[in-house]
């Protein structure tokens, strides 16, 4: 049900996490509902135990991430695009302060956003690593399993890119200091296979540049 509702209604949440927006003016509530809700995504997200074989719920939530970003009701990077970064039309020298002004609002709208959106996305990606997270011992794994969770780490990999979409070079600069933080404790089967997986998804991010 909650990821239904913000799936369909993306543009919605994206929209009412402005507390400038007519929706959070008219009613408050409206924000921390949504805020509220965004936090049960990500507990749902980070549902304990491991796909396939002890939960199913996390797989169920991936696909709400991406519609924050990339499907048409979506306004984070419509917000984020807007602004002098964008190339100015061609207007009228009497409209230009006008659209100036509009640039503006546009950008001061996806700070105000991103006061939200930012920590979301930062409490994600450190759930996905750990999702992503080969178990210690997947030997009673039969092959439908296996397969299952190659295709789980995927969709967890391409959710990755909407994080670094959205959060920017920041994101890299914490998951190399996270990745450092674990050096001291390679020993440790399962820090050494998240180590593994920063370190892969660090090149990963290298590689669009």
């Amino acid at each position: 049900m909650y990821v239904s509702l913000a799936d369909c209604h993306s543009k919605l949440v994206v929209d009412v996490c402005d507390p400038e927006s007519t929706y959070s003016k008219s009613n408050p509530k409206h924000r921390e509902n949504v805020i509220q809700l965004l936090q049960i995504l990500l507990r749902c997200t980070d549902y304990p135990g491991i796909y396939p074989v002890d939960e199913i719920v996390s797989s169920i939530t991936v696909s709400v991430w991406y519609s924050f970003v990339v499907s048409k009701n979506t306004r984070l990077l419509d917000y984020k695009n807007e602004g002098f970064k964008n190339s100015m039309p061609k207007i009228h020298l009497f409209n230009l302060q006008d659209e100036i002004q509009v640039k503006e609002s546009e950008a001061i709208k996806h700070v105000r956003i991103m006061q939200v959106f930012d920590e979301v996305y930062k409490s994600l990606y450190k759930i996905l690593v750990r999702k992503s997270s080969y178990p210690i011992d997947e030997s009673d794994w039969n092959s439908e399993e296996k397969e299952q969770f190659r295709i789980y780490r995927q969709d967890l990999s391409d959710c990755f890119t909407y994080c670094f979409e959205i959060r920017g070079w920041s994101m890299i600069n914490e998951l190399v200091e996270w990745a450092e933080s674990h050096v001291t404790a390679v020993e440790n089967a399962s820090v050494y296979k998240e180590n593994v997986k920063l370190i892969a998804l660090i090149l990963l991010f290298l590689q669009l540049f």
